[in-house]
Parts: C-alpha cells; structure tokens; sequence
C-alpha cells in the first residue's frame, strides 16, 4: 500500500522533499505501490516494495544512508543494487 510519515522532519527522514514537521500523517510521494515493510529511525527512513525494490531517505551526512551520498536525501533514493528477499505469509 501507501506509505504515510508524520512527525520531526528536520533531516527530511518524513521523505515530503523538506525538512518541515508535520503533524498530520502524510503520504510519501515517488514511491510505487505496494510498499510491503517501511522502518523509521530517528533521523532516516527506508521501505521495501513487494517487489523487492528498496528505497532510504533522511540524514545523509557520511554516506550514512548507504547509498555513497555525503547529504541528506529528503525523499526516497532508491538502492540501485540491493533487492530485498521476502516472504508475506
């Protein structure tokens, strides 16, 4: 299905293309459907299609997000060489 961020955005971890709060749950653009897992740290998100297809997105700084980008991604960067194995029993 969709994917819905709400919270602190300062780090663009929300994924909405910059760095504002919300306070409202709101979808996440740029990413297909279905999004079958998502997980959110304090400053970094990421989510998985059901295609296996995965995507992060947030603080950047370091190549911290793994995608060898030294900033923050403020909306889903897609991991061009890693696809993700899964079952949904």
């Amino acid at each position: 299905g969709a994917l819905y961020s709400w919270g602190a955005g300062a780090e663009g971890q929300l994924g909405h293309g910059d760095g504002q709060n919300r306070h409202q749950p709101t979808r996440v653009e740029g990413l297909p459907a279905p999004i079958c897992a998502a997980a959110a740290g304090t400053s970094h998100s990421v989510a998985i299609a059901s295609d296996g297809r995965s995507w992060g997105w947030g603080y950047g700084e370091d190549a911290t997000l793994g995608l060898q980008l030294t900033d923050h991604q403020l909306t889903p960067q897609e991991y061009p060489e890693l696809r993700v194995a899964h079952s949904l029993a």
